[in-house]
């Protein structure tokens, strides 16, 4: 069977492999690392859990009730803070500086009742599914 020789690759790779191997090897090296990276970073984006930043002084309750996922009424009732007034919401800081504390004591007051609103929800999914029975 006379024929066209079949070839392994394409015509211009094997010029440029022929003509500067250190290229094409440099080339394929990188594509390789390139892929290993892209991969990794989709690897850890897709098991990775979302983290949470630490509450800070300048977070308004809003902010901290989005950031937990939390209903801001419920946050505020549990950690005992008064509702945002005319002048708006106001941040952590004022709240501390209202209340005559420490921001340190106020932010650890919003993630205690931060804690208990995720047990208490913990507990009433628990009562919807059975799951809590013996």
């Amino acid at each position: 069977m006379m024929g066209r020789r079949r070839r392994r690759w394409p015509a211009r790779l094997r010029r440029a492999w022929v003509e500067s191997p250190g290229l094409v090897f440099a080339f394929f090296l990188a594509g390789t690392v390139t892929l290993y990276f892209a991969l990794r970073i989709v690897a850890d984006a897709v098991t990775a859990p979302p983290e949470r930043p630490d509450i800070q002084p300048w977070m308004t309750m809003g902010v901290v009730a989005r950031m937990h996922d939390l209903d801001l009424r419920a946050l505020d009732a549990m950690a005992g803070l008064p509702m945002p007034g005319p002048d708006g919401p106001m941040t952590i800081s004022e709240i501390a500086r209202e209340r005559g504390i420490p921001v340190e004591q106020a932010i650890s007051e919003v993630e205690a009742a931060i804690a208990r609103l995720r047990e208490a929800e913990g507990s009433a999914d628990r009562v919807g599914t059975g799951a809590g029975r013996p």
